[in-house]
Formats: structure tokens, sequence, C-alpha cells
């Protein structure tokens, strides 16, 4: 669910064409400008959080500014030169594709953080699906915690961190993948660079804006049923990139009455 790629074949030969863009729906785009005898990638982040970027380029008596392929992050809302591509009097052409994930591939997640539950002190919700799930939580999504709860319950920060990220304004949701991208949810940059998401809230019920530095235990917003989803539900993941461009999750150690546990077996009940 957090990965996107998108395969771009562009054949040119003695283009004269002066610039093309692609975009991998409304996150990264690449634009591509021919500019004398060379062609000049640049890479676009429409998001308000970072992204990691990988290109890989094929091509023939063209000759690449860098080595192949070419990684990046990008800081939000940025639009940064990535390579060139030199031609000479010979025919030439290229193609080329890229993958990006959300998140920093420098982040390292700080393993011996102990996180709250990411709900009220004293509230117990069970687990609907854990690490490994057999529904959805599989890849990079492999260590994700679903919390059956009922809609509008509070939610609040189970890292403190600076709020990067927030979907609000969808109505829609069910048990299909056609609601993948429809989803509310609020998404945190903590200080080693991981990502804490929550997802599936409920319409208009996000109260942290972007930019927002948040404390451990601050109220977000309230579970919901938005997005692919089989029943209301809270989503929870730390996740990052890796230098790939693909995304990647990471277990998440939390504090409960019953001691730290993590990745908790599915239908157990949690309380802190």
């Amino acid at each position: 669910m957090n990965i996107k790629i998108l395969i771009i074949l562009l054949t040119l030969q003695f283009i004269s064409l002066k610039a093309a863009i692609s975009c991998s729906k409304n996150t990264a785009c690449i634009e591509t400008k021919k500019e004398g005898n060379f062609i000049n990638f640049y890479a676009i982040n429409k998001r308000d959080h970072k992204i990691s970027l990988n290109v890989t380029v094929e091509k023939k008596n063209m000759k690449s500014s860098v080595s192949l392929p070419a990684t990046c992050v990008l800081n939000p809302k940025e639009k940064r030169f990535i390579l060139s591509l030199k031609h000479g009097s010979k025919s030439w052409n290229y193609n080329y594709h890229y993958t990006w994930a959300k998140g920093d591939y420098n982040a390292i997640h700080e393993n011996s953080y102990i996180y709250n539950l990411p709900y009220e002190k004293g509230s117990k919700y069970k687990i609907s699906q854990s690490c490994n799930g057999t529904f959805t939580h599989k890849g990079h999504s492999q260590y994700a915690i679903d919390f059956s709860m009922p809609t509008n319950t509070p939610i609040h920060a189970a890292r403190e961190g600076k709020v990067v990220d927030v979907k609000f304004d969808s109505t829609r949701g069910g048990n299909s993948k056609s609601y993948i991208d429809d989803g509310n949810y609020v998404r945190i940059e903590h200080d080693d660079g991981t990502l804490g998401t929550y997802f599936h809230l409920s319409y208009g019920k996000v109260v942290v804006h972007i930019n927002q530095i948040v404390k451990k235990g601050e109220l977000l917003g309230y579970s919901g049923n938005t997005g692919y989803t089989r029943g209301p539900h809270l989503h929870f993941v730390v996740e990052s990139a890796t230098k790939e461009g693909k995304g990647v999750s990471y277990p998440a150690h939390f504090s409960t009455s019953k001691g730290v546990i993590t990745c908790p077996k599915k239908d157990t009940y949690l309380m802190w």
C-alpha cells in the first residue's frame, strides 16, 4: 500500500521535443529536457514529506553524468537536477523507469524506542491483524498493526515528532482495492527519520496540521473506516524507504499493561 511504481518507456532519436514530464499519481515526477547534446533529468516531489527516488536508465550511444541507477532523497515540494545523458552524432536512444517510497532511505529506526499504544490510557482494543498478517500486512507493510475499534475513537500519538502529511477529506471506504487511496491519515516524522502513519481515520476528524510538532500521547484525530478496509479500525505502521525506492516497515515495541509487547498476537487485547 505504502510503495508506488511507475514504468515509463521512452525512446528518442534526434528528438525535437524540448521537455517531457511523467508523474506517479500526485507524488513523484521525472522531467526530461533536451538542451543541446544533453538530456537533463529533474526529479520532483509534490508532497509535504520526504521521498526516496531511484531512477534506472537504459541507453545507447549516450554517457551518463552519474553512476546508474541514480538515487536521491527529495525534500518536501523539492525539484532537483539528478543526471544528464550526453549524446554524440551517432544514433542514440534511451528509456528509463523509476520507483519511489515515502521517507528517507538514510533513516535508521531506533529499535530501543518504546511506543505508546495509539489510543487513550486505560482503553483496551483487539488486534485484528498483526505483523505478517494474511490480509494486507505483507511486504513493505509486514510490521503494521491493526487495532479494531469503533468509529470516532480518539487516536493519540504513539511517538513524538513533526506532522508531515495529513488527509481528512475522504468519505469512501470498503473491502476493495479500489478504495486504497481513499483512507484518511496522519503521518508523523520521528527524530530518527522514520514515519509513523495512522490510517483509516474519520472524515473531517483530523485535529493536527502539517508542520505541527506533537508530543507523545497528543490527540491526532479520530478513527474511522475510510480506505481499503473490512471494518472500522486503526492501521498503525512505522515506515521508511530503501535506497531502491521501495517502502519498508519496522516492528514497534509497545508499552502495555502486560509489559513491552512487539507484534502482538491476532485477537488479543492491548491496554496501557
